[in-house]
């Protein structure tokens, strides 16, 4: 009878837990030892970037900026955050997105909260940003610019727009529900919800009523492109 192949992935890895829990009984697990470990073990998943990954996971469970691993390089890890770790590490092994593991992505220099609601922001993304702020400091008459963000997700777009132009304001709008309550922790977190508004619905519907008829100086989007039935074909 032939073993089912989530089975055998999970077979595998508790394989390699048991291998991990093994491995510290005649020694302690130090941030060094499971960055090492970790970073190996992501590698033959492939799991991208392996160490930057085991990282992010680490600081994440360890509740501390990455660079404080390695100011705390042997630091003995204590057994809660090891399973803790070894959880997230099982399904990072699996493909979860680390972002969507530790609920953080960084976009612009700046730290967004996001969950399976939100698609995690692109670097590829930022030329968009980067665009609307140097048409609004090379052009003249976009000192104040009123931007319109089709499709914002986690918000990302508009917040990064709002918080590196102090003048500019935003409306962001979106289908799902979840997706604006991404969008509106993100937007408080960094400290520009005066400036940008969000609104429910799909493109540019939800704006009778809620906006005024001044025209926007700038539309942007950044929606989903790729259909669904397509998702499953695409490498990881």
């Amino acid at each position: 009878m032939s073993t089912p192949r989530g089975c055998q992935a999970k077979w595998r890895f508790l394989q390699s837990a048991e291998a991990m829990s093994q491995a510290g009984t005649a020694q302690s697990w130090t941030v060094r030892r499971l960055l090492e470990w970790t970073s190996a073990f992501f590698a033959r998943k492939q799991v991208d970037p392996p160490r930057l990954s085991a990282e992010m996971l680490l600081a994440h469970v360890l509740g501390v900026p990455r660079i404080r691993l390695y100011t705390d390089y042997e630091r003995v890890v204590d057994e809660q955050a090891l399973i803790g770790f070894r959880e997230l590490v099982r399904r990072a092994a699996e493909q979860e997105p680390i972002e969507y593991l530790t609920g953080k992505a960084h976009f612009f220099n700046l730290e967004f909260c996001v969950t399976a609601d939100v698609l995690i922001p692109r670097p590829d993304t930022e030329t968009l940003v980067e665009h609307v702020l140097q048409l609004a400091r090379r052009t003249a008459g976009f000192e104040t610019p009123r931007v319109l963000d089709l499709c914002t997700g986690s918000g990302c777009i508009a917040a990064a727009i709002a918080h590196h132009h102090k003048h500019a304001t935003v409306v962001a709008t979106d289908i799902s529900a979840a997706a604006l309550a991404v969008a509106q922790q993100n937007i408080q977190r960094l400290g520009v919800a005066d400036r940008v508004l969000l609104l429910q619905g799909n493109l540019f519907e939800p704006l009778t009523g809620h906006v005024d008829r001044n025209p926007f100086d700038l539309i942007v989007s950044s929606p989903p492109y790729i259909a669904s039935d397509k998702i499953p074909t695409l490498d990881r």
